[in-house]
């Protein structure tokens, strides 16, 4: 399974916040999304992707940091859309926010959710 990682900016920022939507539909990431393309100084950094699978987009994950904890790279709006659940793709999404966050520097990473996402939790547990 490959997948394929491609960085949000003005171009697909539309697609980035319509599957964030789906997957959040309470919630909306739009603000979030134009705060990493502009570089917000309120943060030390953020990078938000969309995951492909064959050219099909099937989820969101990203990065983010605080200035004050500069160590700490925290898990943007991470999810995959229903129809590709439960095929591998949330636990390689999520080795990849590892990944890029051990190659830029962050020392721990930070997971901010829900009780509700009790699916995601266990993937996170898993990870440890």
């Amino acid at each position: 399974m490959n997948l394929e990682y491609v960085e949000v900016d003005s171009s697909n920022l539309d697609l980035a916040v319509k599957i964030q939507n789906t997957i959040f539909p309470l919630e909306d990431g739009r603000q979030n999304y134009i705060e990493g393309i502009t570089n917000d100084p309120y943060r030390k950094e953020m990078i938000n992707y969309i995951t492909y699978v064959d050219e099909m987009p099937v989820g969101v994950v990203g990065l983010y940091s605080y200035n004050e904890y500069p160590n700490d790279a925290w898990l943007s709006w991470f999810g995959v859309l229903e129809e590709y659940r439960r095929k591998g793709y949330g636990s390689k999404m999520f080795d990849f926010f590892k990944t890029l966050s051990l190659e830029k520097g962050y020392t721990s990473i930070r997971i901010y959710t829900d009780d509700e996402f009790d699916k995601a939790i266990s993937l996170y547990e898993k990870k440890e």
